[in-house]
């Protein structure tokens, strides 16, 4: 039995992204990486989050929300809530330094580092390497955390 999510996420995505794509499909990958992070840490809605997604990485993200659900005794609502949690409060303790961007054709991968800006005061980096596509605007693909 499929999940909620996968039935009203696509018709969510198809109608928030007729909206936003105008204004995203002029901007660099690193430019609409920046403004998704920026927008995950201010508070974001799956449907918003899920429109600067790929659509193989929207595929990926709701089969692991949809495992999720199947194996707990939470609704599609409390995951996706918690899935939305997770990420803002990852993205507001991080700024992005960019540190590569390459671009060739419909690809792009754009390399960041990333500084803890939350805790103790201790300045932490780690890495980040997005893979981007273009779908009508550059959409993120895959994204690998470096530690």
């Amino acid at each position: 039995m499929k999940s909620v999510l996968t039935f009203i996420a696509p018709l969510a995505l198809i109608l928030v992204s007729c909206g936003q794509q105008s204004t995203r499909q002029d901007l660099k990958p690193s430019e609409v990486y920046q403004a998704y992070h920026a927008a995950v840490a201010g508070g974001i809605s799956f449907e918003d989050d899920a429109s600067y997604y790929s659509r193989s990485k929207r595929a990926e993200v709701n089969d692991k929300l949809d495992a999720m659900v199947r194996s707990s005794k939470q609704s599609p609502d409390q995951i996706t809530a918690m899935y939305l949690e997770m990420n803002q409060q990852t993205a507001k303790c991080s700024e992005l330094i960019l540190s590569a961007e390459q671009i060739e054709e419909n690809r792009a991968l754009i390399v960041f580092d990333r500084k803890n800006v939350c805790g103790d005061g201790e300045i932490k980096l780690a890495g980040e390497e997005v893979t981007m596509v273009y779908e009508k605007g550059w959409k993120i693909h895959d994204s690998l955390s470096r530690y």
